[in-house]
């Protein structure tokens, strides 16, 4: 138990902590004022070992609760934000070049381009960071 709580500490300091984690992505944006940010929300912590994925490995999200085998708050969290953004294709490749050469990690989830304004296409993008603590900042 000490090996993988010294594994999980060590993996944790190369994370983005979930408190910086909208800060730092509207930082970026800020060097690049050629994006607007449409929308900016943080999504309610997940457990990332719940019940369900515990018990029979399926992998699906947690409902809350103390989970399989004492899980529950001995748990790692997972926390989102939500970004939607408006700007040119290559402004946003370059944003999202950006976030991937940060020091910290950070998890993609979804990444979703509606090109209908083909000149002003709108990215919606889904990332997250993990922690031990299920508190979490709302936007």
């Amino acid at each position: 138990i000490a090996t993988i709580d010294a594994t999980l500490q060590s993996a944790a300091k190369q994370l983005v902590p979930p408190e910086r984690m909208a800060t730092l992505l509207e930082d970026l944006l800020k060097r690049n004022r050629r994006l607007q940010l449409l929308k900016m929300a943080t999504l309610p912590p997940t457990e990332l070992l719940g019940r369900e994925s515990a018990a029979t490995g399926t992998g699906g999200p947690a409902q809350g609760g103390a989970g399989a085998g004492g899980l529950g708050e001995n748990n790692i969290f997972k926390h989102g934000v939500e970004l939607t953004l408006r700007g040119s294709y290559f402004d946003m490749l370059d944003y999202l070049t950006q976030i991937e050469s940060l020091p910290w990690q950070m998890y993609w989830g979804r990444l979703k381009l509606d090109a209908r304004e083909y000149r002003r296409p709108v990215l919606t993008l889904t990332l997250y960071t993990l922690s031990l603590d299920k508190v979490w900042l709302t936007i």
